[in-house]
Parts: C-alpha cells; structure tokens; sequence
C-alpha cells in the first residue's frame, strides 16, 4: 500500500520526464547532426532521369526532404528501443515505480517526435528556398511554392508516422527486456513473413500507408500508438522491479 509520504504518480511522473528531458541532450544533438548530414545528402537529389536525341539533351532532377524524413524515422525507433533500457539504473536511483517510468518514457517519445517533426519539415522548406536561389536551370512543377495548408498537412502527417514508429519502437524494446530472444524472433518473423507472403505484408503496411481520409488516419495511428504504449506500460508495470 502507497505511503502518505509517497509522491503522487503524475508529480513522479513529470518530475522524471523533465530529467529525461536533460539527461538525453546526447540523443537529441545526435538528432540534430544526423538531419544536417541527409540535409546535406540531399542536394544530391532524391531522382531523376535524362534523354537525348544527339542534337538535345535534358536532364530531369527531383529535390525533396525525404531523406532527411526517413533517417528521422530511424532515429525514433531506435532511441524508442534504446529508451527502455538505457537509463534504466539512472530510472530506479531516482524512483521505484515503473508506471512513472513508464508514462515518463512515453512522454518523452512524444516530444521528441514533436521536435523531429518540425525539423523535418523546416529541412524541406530550407531546401526549396536554397534550391530556388542556387541552381541555374528551370524549376517545373506547379508544387514547388508549398501552401501553407500542405505545410501543416505534412507536419501532421509526419508527427503521426513518428508516433507510430516510437510505438512500435518502444513496444519492441520493452519485449527485448522481458526476455532478449524477443531481438531475434521478430525480425526473423517479420522478414520472413514480408519475403513468403508479400501480398499480405503490404496489405497489412497498407492499413496505414494506403488510408486516403485524413480523419480515418489520425484515429488509426492515434488509437494504434496508445494500445502499444499502453500494452508497454501495461508489460512493464508487471516486471519485477529492482530491490
């Protein structure tokens, strides 16, 4: 039974989550360097094709963030795995209630996926406006000037995937301290089952890569992300916690 003495949960909680906040500076510089270096990459362009006839010759290059994007993603979900295990000891010297960590860890996820979103987004914009001053040729597409509204559409989108991701992550970390034979049976599952039944796995991404209403989306990331930090929440609060 709870001591009156003992801190209430969401005072616990907070408290250690502005913690996490300062003590993963190094996660959130790593962030930082790694956007810079696919921002740079993508000067290189994203694609492309040329055709000539002998007298003419055009070359077609496409520019984008999406680098910057998808290494963004990565980076969610490795720091979502790395999160359940490295700040560990760090964790129990200052509490011993794993729900607080639990619900701390989670918040955190959720604001650097707002942080690496915005970022990601800024990094496409900077790209156009550097794009739009440096090259020497002619820009085609109707799209380049990007609205406002598509600005806002994309960040949303890109906040949603990121939770998703940092659920999934932590979700699969959270099966990696439970037991380390989880790291090598869900990959080898989920590889397998993509290269044996291919039609299903894209099916299966499809639910929410494939899903056009915008409101439909947000209730399938939002609603998959909280059952897989629930369920995280709900493992870890069962682990035996450390005497």
């Amino acid at each position: 039974m709870m001591s009156l003495t003992e801190a209430k949960l969401s005072t616990v909680t907070w408290r250690l989550y502005f913690y996490k906040l300062k003590a993963a500076t190094d996660l959130i510089y790593g962030l930082l360097l790694m956007q810079i270096i696919a921002f740079l990459m993508s000067f290189n362009g994203t694609g492309g094709f040329g055709s000539s006839n002998g007298m003419l010759s055009i070359t077609l290059k496409s520019y984008s963030a999406n680098i910057v994007i998808g290494l963004t993603f990565l980076w969610i979900f490795v720091t979502a795995i790395v999160l359940t295990k490295q700040y560990k000891k760090m964790d129990f010297s200052l509490v011993r209630s794993r729900m607080s960590i639990s619900l701390a860890n989670i918040g955190f996820l959720v604001s650097v996926c707002f942080i690496s979103s915005i970022t990601s987004v800024l990094y496409d914009v900077l790209l156009r406006v550097i794009m739009y001053f440096t090259l020497n040729t002619h820009i085609l597409g109707g799209r380049f000037n990007l609205p406002f509204s598509d600005l806002m559409l994309g960040l949303a989108l890109t906040i949603l995937y990121s939770l998703l991701i940092a659920a999934i992550g932590y979700f699969f970390g959270t099966l990696i301290k439970l037991h380390m034979v989880f790291a090598i049976i869900i990959p080898a599952v989920g590889i397998s089952f993509a290269r044996v039944n291919s039609a299903a796995f894209n099916q299966m991404s499809g639910f929410f890569t494939a899903e056009t209403s915008p409101v439909i989306f947000i209730l399938k990331t939002v609603i998959a992300a909280i059952i897989l930090f629930g369920f995280s929440a709900f493992l870890e609060n069962r682990m035996e916690v450390k005497e």
